[in-house]
C-alpha cells in the first residue's frame, strides 16, 4: 500500500482516534469518500485495529486505478467483520494484507473475501495454511488471485488435503506457462465435486503436455475441463487428450480441439463415451417406461435445462410432473450403465405413478421455507425427512410393481456399499447421511449402522412404508415420528438461543446412487406455466440459479455450488463459455448481431455472432512518445514521403468549356482562327478545381493472445503498436480520414471490437494513449471482425475505402469447428466486403501466411512481413503505396 498500510493490531484505541480515524476516511477523494460516509455507523462499532486497517485500505485504493472500489471496500469490510467472531485469525490478516497490498489491489479483495467464507469453517492452524499457500504464489498476481478465489469452493467440496495437492500441481504447472497454471487451478476448483486427490497430478501431466505443445490449446482445455468433467471419468479425458494431441498437427487445429470447439473433439468425446452415455440406451428406457407408467414417456437429458457444470454428481435425475430429465453420463461411474439407467429413470417415474405430485401438503412440507413460529433448523430437519421417507415409499412400490428390478438395485448397492459387506463390515453412527443410506440398503440385507438400537428404531418406524396401500400422506406422518426421534440426536441447544443442526458430514456415506433429486423435480413442477406438452412448460430463466429450501441433500447444501438453469442462447459447441456483460467502463456504443457461413450447410447462420463494441481504458501516451524518440530518423523521412503524397489544393483546368475566367491563349488562338476562316473553338475558359484525396481506411489490429509471443525480444503486439503510432503519426500530414479497432474473441457471443481511433477524432494524446495501452487478449474470430468492420466502413463518405488488417497468424476461435469453417467464414466475410465497393488488405507475421492468404486475400493483396522487428517502418511505406 506504497508503504503506508502498517500492522495496526493495539491503534485506534480511544474514542478521539477512532473518531479522527473515520473523519480521515470520509474526507477522501470521491467515491471512496462517500462510501466511507455511507458506512459511518457501522465504522463505530468495528473493532478499533480492524477499523484502523480498513482505513488505510480506503486511503490505499483512493489513489488506484480500479473499476469497482465501492466493491472493493465492502468486500474489505465483510472480510474484516468476520475476525470479529474469528480473533485469532486476525494477527494473520492483518500481516498479510500489507503484503499483498504490496502487488495488487486485486489480491487484497479476493484474500479479504476468502477470509469471509473460510473464517467461520477453518481452525486458525488451518487458515493460517491456506492463506500461506497463497502468498507463495503472489509473484504472480493473476495465480494467486484464481488461488484466493477458488479456495473455499474446493474447501467446501473436499478436505485440506485436496487443497495441498491441488495448490502444489498448479505449482508444477508454473513451470510450463503460468496460463496453464492459472487454467488449473481455476477448472480443478470449479470441477472439485467430479474429483479425487489421485486425479489431480493426471490432470497436472495432462496440463503440462498439452502445455509444452501450445500455450493456447492448455488454456482452452482448463476452459472446457469443467464441463468435460460432468460427463467423463478422469481416464476417459486422458484418452480424449491423447487423441487430440496424435491427430492436430497445427497449432490452430490443436487449440479447437482442446477447448471443445472442433466436431472432431465432440466425436471424440461421443467415442469414448459410447459405451456409458444415455443416448445409446434411452430407446430402451422410453419404452420401460411407457411400459411402467402406461403411457409415452418424455425423457430428456438432464443437461438440456441445467448447466452441467454446476449439478453436482449426486443428483442422477429429477421428474417435474411431465418429464423425466436425467444425467445423460451416469454410465460412467463405473457400475453397470444399462441397470443404473433403469433403476434411476423408473425410481424418478415412480413418483408420478404413485402420487407423489398429487399432494399438496406434501409439496409445501418440501418446499415452504419456513412457517410462522418454526426455527429453520426444525424446518430443515423436517423437510430432509420428509423427502427420506416419500424416497422409501416409492422403493418399496417400486420393487414390489417391478420384482425383476431388485436384482439391479442389488448389485449397484453392494458395488457402492461395498465397504459395509464382509469381510470389512464397516459400521456407522447415526447422521443424516447414514440414515438415509440404511433406509435404501434396508430391504436388501445391507446393514451400516453400528448401533442396533438405532437400527430396530428406524425399521420399525418406517415399516408402514412398506405396505402397498401407502400415499404421500402415510411418508409426512413418519416423518413426523422421525423427527420426534431425531431432532434430541441432530439439534443443539436451548430455549435462551434458537436451536441448530450439528455439523454432519453429508459425504460420509455415498448418496444412493438411483434416488432422484425429488424437491429439485418438485420446484421446477411448482414454477411451471399452464398446460400443454413439454415444449410449453418455462423452467426457469435462462441463466438464473435454483432457489431451493437448504435441506440435507449435499446438492441443495454445498457452499459455493448453485444449480444454475442453462443460458439456452448459448452454443452447444461452447458448454463452458459464460456470457458475462462487459465492465462498465468499458461498455462501447452497443451490440451487434452478425451471420455466420457454414460452409457445409452451404448456408448462414441467422444471428449466430454477438459483436460487443467496447472502449478501451485511457492510457498512457508514453509508448507513443518513447516510439518517436526511438524512430526520430525514420519518422522525418516518413512525414516527407507522405507530404509528397498531399495534392495541391487548387488546380487549373486550360481550354475548358466553361469556367471561372477566360484563358487568354485559348481566345487568342481562336480569334487567329476566325480570322483564317477556320471554325472557332468553343474551348475558351479556364476552370479551377479543389483536387484533395477522398480516402477513409480502416486499421483493424488483431488483439489475440498470441501476439503476446516474443520474436527477438520483442512482443509481436508492441511491434504492431509502434507501426501504429509512426502511421498515425504521419497520415496526420495528409488530412486523409482513418480509424482504427482492435478484436479479439472467446466464442461466438464474446466477439469484442475495441475502439482505439474513430474517423471523426484527431490523433492525439488521448488516442496516442489508448494504443499504448492495447494488450493480447483472447482469441481470433476473424469474419465476425472483418463483417462489422466493413459495415462501419461503409458508413463513410469517401471515393475509396480501404480495410488494412494487422494479423499475427490464421483465424481460431473456441466453438469455430475446424480450421476450414474459419477460413470458408472468412472468404466469405471479405466477399460480403467487396459488394460494399471496400478494398481489404493484409499485414501479416505469419510466414506460412502464403499458404492461405493467397485463397482468401488474393495474390496481390496481402503482404509478409518476415521480420517483425521490421512492421514499424514498413506499414507506413505500405500505406502510402496502397493509397497514392
Amino acid at each position: 500500500m506504497s508503504g503506508n498500510v502498517q500492522n495496526t493490531t493495539g491503534t485506534a484505541e480511544t474514542t478521539a482516534e477512532r473518531h479522527e480515524l473515520i473523519a480521515r476516511a470520509t474526507s477522501l477523494e470521491g467515491e471512496v469518500g462517500r462510501f466511507a460516509e455511507s458506512q459511518a455507523g457501522y465504522l463505530q462499532v468495528m473493532p478499533s485495529e480492524d477499523l484502523a486497517l480498513w482505513v488505510e485500505l480506503a486511503d490505499y485504493v483512493t489513489p488506484q486505478r480500479l473499476r469497482d472500489k465501492r466493491s472493493f471496500l465492502a468486500d474489505a469490510l465483510e472480510g474484516l467483520d468476520s475476525l470479529e467472531q474469528n480473533p485469532e485469525i486476525r494477527e494473520k490478516v492483518h500481516e498479510t494484507v500489507p503484503v499483498l497490498a504490496r502487488r495488487s489491489p486485486r489480491l487484497v479483495q479476493a484474500y479479504l473475501q476468502m477470509t469471509r467464507s473460510l473464517a467461520p469453517l477453518l481452525l486458525a492452524e488451518q487458515f493460517n495454511e491456506v492463506t500461506a499457500r497463497g502468498v507463495e504464489m503472489t509473484r504472480d498476481i493473476d495465480l494467486a488471485s484464481a488461488y484466493f478465489e477458488q479456495a473455499p469452493v474446493v474447501l467446501a467440496r473436499r478436505d485440506l488435503a485436496f487443497l495441498r495437492d491441488w495448490h502444489a500441481e498448479a505449482l508444477l504447472l508454473l513451470d510450463t506457462d503460468w496460463r496453464a497454471a492459472k487454467g488449473f487451478l481455476s477448472a480443478v476448483g470449479q470441477g472439485s465435486h467430479w474429483l479425487a486427490r489421485e486425479d489431480l497430478p493426471v490432470l497436472g501431466e495432462l496440463g503440462k503436455r498439452v502445455g509444452e505443445r501450445s500455450r493456447h490449446a492448455v488454456k482452452g482445455m482448463f476452459q472446457a475441463l469443467p464441463a468435460l468433467l460432468a460427463g467423463m471419468t478422469v481416464e476417459q479425458l486422458h484418452e480424449w487428450v491423447d487423441l487430440g494431441l496424435e491427430v492436430a498437427t497445427r497449432d490452430e487445429d490443436l487449440v479447437l480441439y482442446m477447448s471443445y470447439g472442433s466436431k472432431r473433439s465432440h466425436e471424440a468425446v461421443q467415442l469414448l463415451c459410447r459405451q456409458t452415455s444415455f443416448s445409446a440406451f434411452r430407446g430402451k428406457i422410453s419404452l420401460l417406461l411407457e411400459a411402467f407408467l402406461g403411457e409415452p414417456a418424455t425423457v430428456r437429458s438432464m443437461f438440456d435445462v441445467l448447466d452441467p457444470t454446476t449439478i453436482p454428481p449426486d443428483v442422477p435425475a429429477f421428474n417435474n410432473g411431465r418429464a423425466i430429465h436425467i444425467r445423460p453420463t451416469l454410465g460412467c461411474l463405473g457400475r453397470s450403465p444399462l441397470a443404473l439407467y433403469k433403476l434411476v429413470a423408473l425410481h424418478s417415474a415412480a413418483h408420478s405413478r404413485f402420487g407423489s405430485f398429487r399432494d399438496e401438503r406434501l409439496a409445501a412440507a418440501l418446499l415452504e421455507k419456513r412457517r410462522p413460529g418454526d426455527e429453520e433448523a426444525s424446518r430443515r430437519l423436517e423437510r430432509f425427512l420428509v423427502g427420506l421417507a416419500e424416497d422409501h415409499r416409492i422403493d418399496y412400490l417400486l420393487f414390489h410393481a417391478l420384482p425383476g428390478l431388485r436384482q439391479d438395485a442389488e448389485l449397484v448397492l453392494r458395488q457402492i456399499y461395498a465397504e459395509f459387506l464382509p469381510p470389512t463390515e464397516r459400521r456407522v453412527g447415526l447422521t443424516p447421511a447414514t440414515l438415509r443410506a440404511q433406509l435404501v440398503a434396508l430391504p436388501f440385507g445391507i446393514r451400516l449402522l453400528a448401533d442396533d438400537a438405532h437400527l430396530r428404531l428406524i425399521t420399525e418406524t418406517t415399516r408402514t412404508l412398506r405396505e402397498l396401500s401407502t400415499g404421500p400422506e402415510d411418508s409426512l406422518a413418519v416423518a413426523a415420528q422421525l423427527f420426534e426421534q431425531m431432532e434430541q440426536l441432530w439439534l443443539e441447544g436451548n430455549g435462551s438461543s434458537p436451536r441448530r443442526m450439528k455439523d454432519f458430514d453429508l459425504a460420509e456415506v455415498p448418496y444412493p446412487p438411483f434416488h432422484d433429486h425429488f424437491p429439485l423435480g418438485m420446484q421446477l413442477a411448482a414454477g411451471q406455466a399452464g398446460e400443454g406438452d413439454e415444449s410449453t412448460i418455462t423452467l426457469g430463466t435462462p441463466g438464473s440459479s435454483l432457489e431451493l429450501p437448504e435441506s440435507f441433500h449435499p446438492a441443495e447444501v454445498m457452499p459455493e455450488l448453485e444449480i444454475m438453469f442453462k443460458d439456452t442462447d448459448g452454443s452447444e459447441d461452447e458448454p463452458f463459455l459464460a456470457d458475462e456483460p462487459p465492465p462498465d467502463d468499458e461498455v462501447g456504443h452497443g451490440t451487434f448481431k452478425y451471420d455466420e457461413w457454414d460452409y457445409e450447410a452451404d448456408d448462414y447462420k441467422k444471428d449466430w455472432i454477438t459483436v460487443r463494441c467496447r472502449r478501451l481504458p485511457p492510457g498512457s501516451a508514453a509508448f507513443a512518445e518513447d516510439t518517436l524518440e526511438e524512430y526520430s530518423g525514420e519518422v522525418h523521412l516518413i512525414q516527407r514521403q507522405f507530404e509528397r503524397l498531399k495534392p495541391e489544393r487548387i488546380r487549373r483546368y486550360f481550354r475548358q468549356t466553361d469556367g471561372d475566367e477566360l484563358d487568354v491563349d485559348a481566345l487568342t488562338d481562336a480569334l487567329v482562327d476566325r480570322a483564317a476562316g477556320a471554325p472557332m473553338s468553343d474551348q475558351l475558359y479556364i476552370r479551377r478545381d479543389k483536387k484533395l484525396r477522398d480516402v477513409a481506411v480502416l486499421f483493424l489490429l488483431d488483439m489475440s493472445d498470441s501476439t503476446d509471443e516474443k520474436v527477438e525480444g520483442r512482443r509481436i503486439i508492441d511491434v504492431e503498436k509502434q507501426g501504429l503510432v509512426l502511421l498515425s503519426n504521419a497520415i496526420d500530414r495528409l488530412d486523409d480520414r482513418y480509424a482504427i479497432m482492435g478484436f479479439s474473441s472467446e466464442g461466438r457471443h464474446r466477439v469484442d471490437i475495441f475502439t482505439i481511433k474513430e474517423f471523426d477524432e484527431d490523433y492525439g494524446e488521448r488516442v496516442a494513449g489508448r494504443i499504448g495501452g492495447v494488450e493480447p487478449r483472447e482469441y481470433t474470430r476473424l469474419g465476425a471482425a472483418l463483417r462489422h468492420a466493413a459495415d462501419h466502413l461503409a458508413g463513410e463518405p469517401a471515393e475509396s475505402r480501404l480495410l488494412v488488417l494487422l494479423s499475427d497468424g490464421r483465424p481460431y476461435d473456441l466453438g469455430y469447428g475446424d480450421v476450414r469453417y474459419a477460413t470458408e467464414d472468412v472468404r466469405m466475410a471479405l466477399a460480403e466486403a467487396r459488394r460494399k465497393g471496400i478494398k481489404a488488405f493484409c499485414i501479416t507475421v505469419d510466414p506460412k501466411g502464403p499458404a492461405y492468404l493467397d485463397d482468401l486475400f488474393g495474390e496481390y493483396h496481402y503482404t509478409v512481413i518476415q521480420n517483425v522487428t521490421h512492421l514499424p517502418t514498413r506499414l507506413p511505406r505500405i500505406y502510402r503505396n496502397l493509397t497514392a
